[in-house]
């Protein structure tokens, strides 16, 4: 299977951001400790559920967050290692696009296949707790 530019994805579906979206393919460039308001998405390229979940988040993010506080990093399923042991306890088996939400290093809201929190319900909790 040939791997896909990601970041070119990222700048196309994310395009709400401006840009406020990075690509990390298997968070090797990402520490959950020096997040301070970060929203991780674990991606599915091939997932269409997946894929619509990263724009609805872009947009959502682009939506409520207009002083650009929130960081938005999508890896890609296929690349990270297991992320359902703690600290992340997601369970990314399904290509359904699971989420963390992270505030200061810490994992405030998971999305995955068991858990279902409204996308923008918990972002504008996480952005609260973000406000300066």
């Amino acid at each position: 299977m040939t791997d896909l530019d990601g970041d070119a994805i990222i700048a196309k579906y994310c395009n709400a951001l401006g840009g406020r979206a990075r690509y990390d393919a298997d968070l090797s460039a990402t520490v959950l400790a020096d997040l301070s308001c970060a929203i991780v998405m674990v991606n599915a390229f091939w997932s269409g559920p997946s894929m619509q979940t990263l724009v609805r988040i872009a947009n959502v993010i682009a939506d409520v967050d207009v002083d650009c506080r929130i960081e938005l990093i999508v890896c890609d399923t296929d690349h990270i290692p297991d992320l359902s042991l703690e600290p992340w306890g997601l369970n990314t088996l399904g290509g359904y696009g699971e989420i963390a939400w992270v505030h200061n290093g810490q994992i405030v809201a998971r999305r995955d296949p068991g858990r279902a929190p409204d996308l923008t319900t918990t972002t504008c909790s996480l952005l609260a707790s973000c406000e300066a």
